[in-house]
């Protein structure tokens, strides 16, 4: 199966076990993936006020891409993430190669994109004693940051994270953001050339 040049919707509308029901996607103005191949879904959306995951239709063999309602708490879909994520990629016979993937809403070329996450570590609260506080970003509810304890709007992000040469830039997210705020944020720093960003991102429970 393969996802090419698809016009996105605001609405995505997903067919589960309980009928149909629509999903709000988070949106971008950075264009990452348009198009992916061998491919299954999974959904985290929000039902009756609570979070539900369905992947009942995710099949080993192909590249997982996870659909998340914009609206979702970022540390509760970050946490149901990693469990799936880390059962795809524990040591067995043989190594699972293909990726792991965020979809968006670009609103710059009308297209569904995806966001690979594939060797990228969730850790989550017990890591932060680890971080380098001299290099980390640390991103609040409205997408402002600290960096050295002084407060950033978004826009400043290009030039904070262009300051720091030949050391690794550390992403801490707080407990109150929702996912889309940490889609727009992690696909802007993707398309910073030559960032220096770890591939560890660190969340606050």
């Amino acid at each position: 199966m393969k996802i090419k040049n698809v016009i996105y919707l605001a609405l995505v509308t997903l067919i589960g076990s309980c009928g149909k029901s629509e999903m709000q996607l988070s949106k971008s103005d950075v264009s990452i993936l348009t198009e992916m191949e061998n491919h299954s879904p999974i959904y985290l959306d929000i039902k009756e006020e609570k979070l539900q995951v369905n992947a009942n239709n995710k099949i080993g063999s192909t590249n997982w891409i996870f659909h998340v309602n914009k609206s979702v708490n970022l540390v509760d879909a970050i946490t149901e993430v990693k469990k799936i994520v880390d059962k795809k990629y524990a040591e067995k016979m043989h190594a699972d190669s293909l990726g792991v993937y965020f979809s968006y809403s670009d609103t710059l070329q009308n297209k569904l994109n995806f966001l690979p996450f594939k060797g990228i570590s969730f850790i989550l609260d017990s890591g932060l004693d680890r971080v380098n506080t001299d290099h980390t970003i640390i991103f609040q509810k409205d997408r402002s940051f600290y960096y050295k304890e002084e407060l950033y709007g978004f826009k400043e992000i290009n030039k904070i994270i262009n300051e720091v040469v030949n050391e690794p830039v550390y992403l801490v997210f707080e407990k109150d953001l929702n996912f889309e705020s940490f889609i727009q944020i992690v696909t802007k720093i993707n398309a910073i050339a030559n960032n220096n960003i770890s591939d560890n991102m660190y969340f606050k429970k």
